[in-house]
């Protein structure tokens, strides 16, 4: 996956976080309950994801995950 292409799973757990972003920062647990998955391969998603830029998350802060600009245009894109 290193061309850049982004999986199915990836792109659902990038848009749950975008939809409760807009409220407040979305916690694990939330994000979770919405894409059905259990927390470890949550943060094996969150891992990738800020390693290709497109969520941003303070370290040791609760509700830190922050979708970025390239996060809001992959999501476009795959809507596209």
């Amino acid at each position: 996956m290193s061309d850049g292409a982004h999986t199915e799973r990836q792109l659902e757990v990038l848009r749950a976080f975008f939809r409760r972003e807009r409220k407040r920062p979305a916690s694990y647990t939330e994000v979770c309950e919405d894409v059905g998955f259990a927390l470890r391969a949550l943060e094996r998603h969150v891992r990738i994801l800020e390693k290709r830029g497109l969520i941003e998350r303070a370290p040791r802060k609760h509700r830190s995950v922050r979708v970025t600009r390239a996060g809001i245009a992959a999501l476009e894109s795959a809507s596209a």
